[in-house]
């Protein structure tokens, strides 16, 4: 118990040292790891969870949404985000 104590107790105090500006989560809620924005204005858009490894869009921060632009994603109803809408014939 002590051990996973000072191991939480570390990554606390690792995370209060980066900037809240360069802080994000993975959008996947079975995973939620806490993420740094090293790459602030390189308009990188697909990246990989290093945690649970699924892509999800570095610009929107949700779950990847190839094949459609991020204004267009934005413009969609919350009900229509599903990949299963996304998937064009």
């Amino acid at each position: 118990m002590a051990v996973e104590v000072v191991a939480k107790w570390d990554e606390l105090v690792c995370e209060s040292m980066i900037l809240e500006t360069e802080k994000f989560h993975c959008p996947f809620k079975d995973c939620s790891a806490m993420l740094v924005d090293e790459n602030s204005g390189e308009g990188i858009r697909e990246c990989e969870c290093p945690i649970c490894h699924r892509l999800f869009c570095a610009e929107c921060y949700v779950p990847w949404h190839g094949g459609i632009q991020c204004e267009e994603f934005q413009r969609l109803n919350e009900n229509e985000r599903e990949m299963k809408d996304l998937m064009r014939p």
